[in-house]
């Protein structure tokens, strides 16, 4: 289960960011396994399989899906089925545990998420310049395509149990990119009057640490950095 924490009204300034809580699903100590197929309209069909298990003090949960439909973005026309708006998607998570003592424990989230998105066309639209160099392709003939890719990795030493100090020591990872490609036909260029291959990655990688020190019998002093 996946929560997000963000807002985006205007009072606090249209904030894009998120805080991402992520919470696996145990292992039962059993190792068991599950394959889900669905099907539906547009020919959108989704396998996905789930496992996890344990061996001794390590455990661990994966996951993976593929998807596949003729509607991946929103249409932009009044048809019932948009044109050229296919989408293949693949997604996959992992989550391993060791339990290193009684009260140390070593723990790894990865995750990934890729897809591929065709821009959907729209009939009856009309080139805004023309060219004597090239032809000028029908609206239906459109073919622009978006692709993106997201990945991370956390690795996790928690120590907890302590009668003094308790601790979570963090490194991660992470890497999204975002790649348009426009009509290769010059369409985007002669409909729009700008035609541009456009690539956006952003990467990111830190250390983050939360500690806990129990003064007393009623004070604890709480202190961590990112």
């Amino acid at each position: 289960m996946t929560g997000v924490q963000t807002c985006a009204l205007p009072i606090f300034g249209y904030r894009t960011s998120a805080v991402v809580d992520i919470l696996t699903k145990p292992p039962k100590g059993e190792n068991e396994g599950e394959i889900s197929v669905v099907g539906g309209s547009r020919n959108y069909g989704e396998t996905a399989a789930v496992m996890s298990g344990s061996q001794g003090r390590f455990s661990w949960t994966m996951s993976g899906s593929y998807l596949a439909s003729d509607w991946g973005v929103s249409n932009p026309s009044m048809g019932f089925n948009p044109q050229h708006d296919e989408t293949r998607q693949s997604k996959g998570f992992g989550f391993f545990s060791w339990e290193l003592t009684e009260r140390e424990r070593l723990g790894a989230l990865v995750g990934h998420n890729e897809g591929s998105f065709q821009i959907p066309t729209r009939t009856g639209l009309q080139p805004q310049y023309s060219s004597s160099s090239f032809a000028t392709p029908g609206p239906a003939a459109l073919n622009a395509n978006q692709k993106e890719y997201n990945q991370f990795e956390a690795v996790s030493l928690e120590a907890h149990g302590h009668e003094v100090a308790n601790y979570q020591v963090s490194v991660y990872h992470r890497l999204s990119e975002v790649h348009y490609s426009p009509d290769p036909n010059h369409g985007d260029l002669l409909y729009t009057g700008v035609s541009n291959d456009v690539v956006r990655r952003n990467e990111a990688e830190g250390v983050q640490d939360d500690t806990a020190v129990k003064l007393n019998a009623t004070h604890t002093l709480r202190t961590g950095f990112m």
